[in-house]
């Protein structure tokens, strides 16, 4: 035999070689090895089939995409022939799954740069930043229920949604305010806008079932806020927390968690004292631009901007569990996350991609990118029950996905 080919997708290599001349052999034994090297002998590496003369092609099922593998084919006529041809290849990449989607757009939702998303179990509410508004949408159905545009709510710039289970309470980030709403109704509960507050560009909030907490952008501080009387708690200053640029807030049954987005660190704070537990930035970490921050109920994800990276730490020890890079993950500006049924949603901005990660794990579980799904810009993201929402601030739509199931 002489020269051999291979071609490959992401599930199969298909070989072809020359057909030397007739009678000389019975057949062809094709043997297989991962790696560069092409099995040796007729007795090492895999054997993936004996093919009779004078079929001069055969297809390999047997393979993982994105997976090198070198073949050695033995031409024989009783025993083999001790020369093999052989051949390498690297199987392509597997494409991306296409998920079920719906792609909510059209004058009906109001959509006008959607920059924050909630969702309370019943209704997904989105706030639109250059619109001034809140839409809400019937989780169930995806129709649009109604377009909160009253003067009277107060939305400067709303950029970002909270919800506690009884009201929605929204971030404006030029009217340095918060506007509270009743989930059930929709009507105006109170604009909280006292000068005590001590809101300066309020780009974040997260509610613990207690507090709500609100990271000001330009203040380097964070203001915790009583949920049932909207009144001052605290506000989080001091230098010790080392505030900079505090970009997401979450958290979890313990601790509420500050991604500081211009010194590259994550700030710690304890829930019922709103004390200092720790700020986290160790090199190990490599927070570089960190944008993101959602918790799991074991593990807090960051996703650094900067770094198209995401890190996970150890909700219990803010020790370093690991740090996720690299092209297969698709990270590019991470901006969002959010935790939901075993996985972690990453959106990346820039990417116009959607990061689904094992939550256990850390392993990538597929990267959403066709353009079907209608990914532009996505900034903001919520789930529950079924779906997972997804804001599309450049493209004034919103994509629901279904929820992805993991097992581990």
């Amino acid at each position: 035999m002489s020269a051999a080919k291979a071609t490959s997708t992401s599930s199969s290599v298909t070989l072809k070689w020359h057909d030397p001349k007739k009678g000389t052999y019975n057949g062809v034994m094709i043997r297989r090895a991962k790696g560069a090297s092409a099995p040796a002998s007729a007795k090492s590496g895999t054997l993936i089939a004996k093919v009779s003369a004078p079929r001069v092609t055969f297809t390999d099922t047997s393979v993982a995409a994105s997976t090198k593998y070198s073949y050695a084919l033995f031409a024989y006529k009783g025993s083999s022939d001790a020369k093999a041809v052989k051949v390498s290849i690297t199987t392509a990449a597997a494409a991306p799954n296409l998920v079920p989607y719906q792609i909510l757009d059209g004058s009906t939702y109001g959509f006008s740069v959607p920059a924050g998303v909630a969702d309370d179990g019943a209704n997904v509410w989105v706030t639109n930043a250059a619109g001034n508004s809140v839409t809400e949408i019937n989780q169930s159905t995806g129709a649009s229920e109604a377009v909160l545009v009253d003067p009277s709510y107060g939305f400067n710039e709303p950029v970002a949604i909270a919800n506690d289970g009884t009201d929605l309470w929204v971030a404006n980030g030029m009217g340095n305010t918060i506007t509270e709403i009743n989930e059930s109704t929709g009507a105006l509960v109170q604009v909280l806008s006292s000068s005590v507050y001590e809101f300066d560009t309020p780009i974040a909030i997260a509610s613990d079932g207690t507090h709500l907490w609100v990271a000001n952008a330009k203040g380097n501080s964070v203001t915790e806020i009583n949920e049932s009387t909207g009144a001052l708690v605290a506000v989080l200053s001091d230098a010790s927390f080392v505030f900079n640029t505090p970009e997401a807030i979450d958290a979890d049954s313990t601790n509420v968690w500050v991604a500081n987005l211009t010194s590259g660190t994550v700030t710690e704070i304890n829930e019922s004292t709103g004390a200092l537990v720790a700020v986290l930035s160790d090199a190990n970490y490599q927070f570089y631009g960190p944008s993101t921050i959602a918790t799991d109920g074991t593990d807090v994800w960051v996703g650094n901007a900067g770094g198209n990276s995401v890190t996970e730490i150890n909700e219990s020890t803010g020790a370093l569990v690991q740090v996720l890079s690299g092209a297969s993950y698709g990270f590019n500006n991470p901006i969002a996350a959010v935790a939901f049924e075993g996985s972690i949603y990453i959106l990346n901005y820039r990417g116009n991609s959607v990061t689904v990660l094992n939550g256990t794990t850390g392993d990538l579980v597929l990267v959403l990118s066709d353009t079907a799904y209608g990914f532009s810009a996505p900034i903001a993201v919520a789930a529950r029950g079924a779906t997972v929402w997804v804001a599309n601030s450049t493209g004034n739509a919103m994509t629901m996905l279904t929820v992805i199931t993991v097992v581990s």
